[in-house]
């Protein structure tokens, strides 16, 4: 009998500490001042050629893409983070300081060489110069 109140006890300091825990994360809270949202659309790519630009793969296409966004306060948008997928599932991070951005759009370029991939995806992350 004795050691099943031993283990009864030590379920219920379990739950006890498992408890305190939550209840001290829950307790924190952080004012870092107000909240900015940044909402981008969707990107549209436009291919105003083939092989019009140059890669250490060899000849390849130059991709203009655009992206529509909003925000709830002025932000200096200097930088994208990108990471790059393709077809066979590599990927590859990159940032892209060379970007043209207006209130409303962002347009950033890449020459990509398709080589035997048949598709390219790219995940946009737009950064200002506060992070």
């Amino acid at each position: 009998m004795k050691r099943i109140s031993n283990i009864i006890n030590l379920n219920k300091a379990a739950h006890l500490a498992t408890l305190t825990l939550l209840w001290l994360l829950s307790g924190c809270s952080s004012d870092d001042g107000p909240t900015i949202s940044i909402t981008a659309g969707q990107q549209v790519v436009t291919i105003n050629g083939i092989n019009d630009c140059n890669t250490s793969l060899g000849d390849g296409t130059t991709l203009l893409i655009d992206i529509p966004y909003t925000t709830s306060m002025s932000l200096n948008i200097t930088q994208l983070r990108i990471t790059t997928t393709v077809e066979d599932g590599s990927s590859q991070e990159g940032i892209n300081t060379t970007i043209v951005v207006t209130s409303d759009n962002i347009r950033w370029a890449t020459c990509f060489t398709f080589g035997t991939q048949a598709w390219v995806e790219y995940e946009v992350r737009l950064e200002s110069d506060t992070g």
